[in-house]
């Protein structure tokens, strides 16, 4: 095991962490359009996988749930992470 010793050695991981981090951050910030109102943008494929999934969401919640529902937004996580696309919404005609 090689051992190299720095006066600066924490402070190297610290910052080094410290910048990933940053970079990370904006990343997820340039996501969003101006950061206003935290709507998505979406490439043409994404937007097609996300057009294509309203109609299977709502059909599943008609048929399991007898739910009627308006789709309000949507999340397409990244590849990485999972294939998923979740959507928010409301139940019609419920109080």
């Amino acid at each position: 095991m090689i051992i190299i010793k720095t006066r600066f050695g924490w402070y190297m991981i610290l910052s080094g962490l410290v910048v990933i981090i940053l970079i990370l951050w904006g990343y997820q910030q340039t996501k969003y359009n101006n950061g206003s109102n935290n709507e998505a943008v979406y490439n043409s494929e994404e937007q097609a996988i996300i057009v294509r999934a309203k109609p299977i969401a709502i059909k599943y919640l008609k048929d399991t749930y007898e739910l009627d529902v308006e789709l309000t937004g949507e999340q397409l996580l990244p590849t990485y992470v999972a294939s998923q696309v979740i959507f928010k919404g409301n139940v019609i005609g419920r109080v």
